[in-house]
């Protein structure tokens, strides 16, 4: 197994990020659009919940009304989280998509140019695998939820195991997610999600504070596009319509959010083929 620097794995990542304009874009028009609908979901329908549950209201002074607002309140907070729920679904859905298809462009480029149409058609191929494994990665960080069972009852003692569990859960799904990030990379030549995970596990074994500096680095990337992100949409925040506004600082974020995505995708894999030493 070759020794990796991780500052070289990030240049070479960050270099091939920027240009991959092609796959940026294509990974901007599905997050662009993935926010215009959401919004537009979020300003069309919640409002008219919104109005029927002030009309509602009005009937508390009926005979009987209080128990029509009692019902229609169950009902719409029903049908809102049922909402909720389909939107972080589809967001997820949304999110993979991109991550298959930044993935199988990394793996196709090598130096030759890439058919983005190709790789859009592949993505059947390899999106229930790679679906399958997100969700194995995100769910490691469930765990996270264990110290919200511990009860406080204003006791000082309650109040510090939880904080300590917190971090040392964290730092336990960090790790554990570290160990297995290689998967999908690993998932388009193996297209098996047990193997992958084996694989993973393996290869990662005294590089992951490697791959942590690697993530580290994109984070503070990560933050620097916030605060352009903030810059650029400013002007947007003077606008008198509010939806308007919304969906064009939303595209902002959409376009910083691609780029991310294409560095995370491409670091991942060219520390996977650093540790296979593959060119």
């Amino acid at each position: 197994m070759k020794k990796i620097s991780a500052l070289e794995v990030f240049t070479k990542a960050f270099y091939f990020t920027f240009s991959s304009f092609d796959l940026i874009f294509l990974i901007f028009l599905i997050t662009g659009a993935t926010s215009v609908i959401f919004l537009s979901i979020l300003y069309f329908y919640t409002p008219y919940q919104i109005i029927e549950i002030a009309y509602e209201t009005r009937l508390t002074s009926i005979p009987g009304g209080q128990d029509i607002v009692l019902t229609q309140d169950i009902v719409l907070t029903n049908n809102f989280l049922i909402l909720s729920i389909g939107i972080i679904i589809f967001l997820f859905l949304v999110s993979v998509l991109c991550m298959t298809i930044a993935y199988l462009y990394v793996f196709s480029k090598k130096g030759r140019k890439v058919d983005l149409l190709k790789i859009v058609y592949n993505v059947k191929d390899y999106y229930v695998g790679m679906l399958i494994l997100s969700l194995i990665n995100f769910s490691i960080f469930i765990i996270l939820k264990i110290p919200s069972l511990i009860p406080f009852y204003d006791n000082h003692d309650s109040v510090i195991l939880a904080i300590i569990s917190f971090f040392v859960l964290l730092a336990i799904a960090i790790y554990i997610h570290l160990r297995l990030s290689l998967s999908l990379p690993i998932y388009l030549e193996r297209k098996n999600v047990i193997e992958s995970l084996k694989e993973s596990w393996k290869l990662m074994k005294g590089n992951v504070f490697k791959l942590f500096l690697i993530l580290v680095l994109i984070l503070l990337i990560s933050l620097g596009f916030i605060f352009v992100g903030i810059l650029v949409s400013l002007p947007f925040y003077f606008l008198a319509n509010v939806f308007i506004r919304d969906v064009a600082t939303s595209i902002v974020s959409s376009f910083f959010t691609s780029i991310i995505a294409v560095l995370v995708a491409s670091a991942y894999t060219f520390f996977y083929f650093k540790l296979k030493g593959k060119k």
